[in-house]
């Protein structure tokens, strides 16, 4: 299981990202990266642009998958 974790200045590289009020996890690497890639597109179509560097998709073993995919 992967999950999209954003780095915050108090707590490090953390999971910010919720599906349902639960920690949103993925089955692939490549469903993490497909969603991170939409994601910043979404926001320079919004003129939000943010640094990819603010992101990591991290191996998180065997846990159970809360998103829908």
């Amino acid at each position: 299981m992967y999950e999209i974790q954003t780095f915050t200045l108090c707590d490090g590289w953390v999971n910010t990202w919720h599906t349902n009020g639960k920690p949103t996890v993925f089955k692939s690497f490549g469903e993490a990266l497909d969603e991170l890639n939409e994601h910043l597109a979404n926001l320079k179509y919004a003129n939000m642009a943010e640094d990819r560097n603010t992101y990591q998709i991290n191996n998180i073993g065997d846990t159970k998958c809360t998103n829908n995919s």
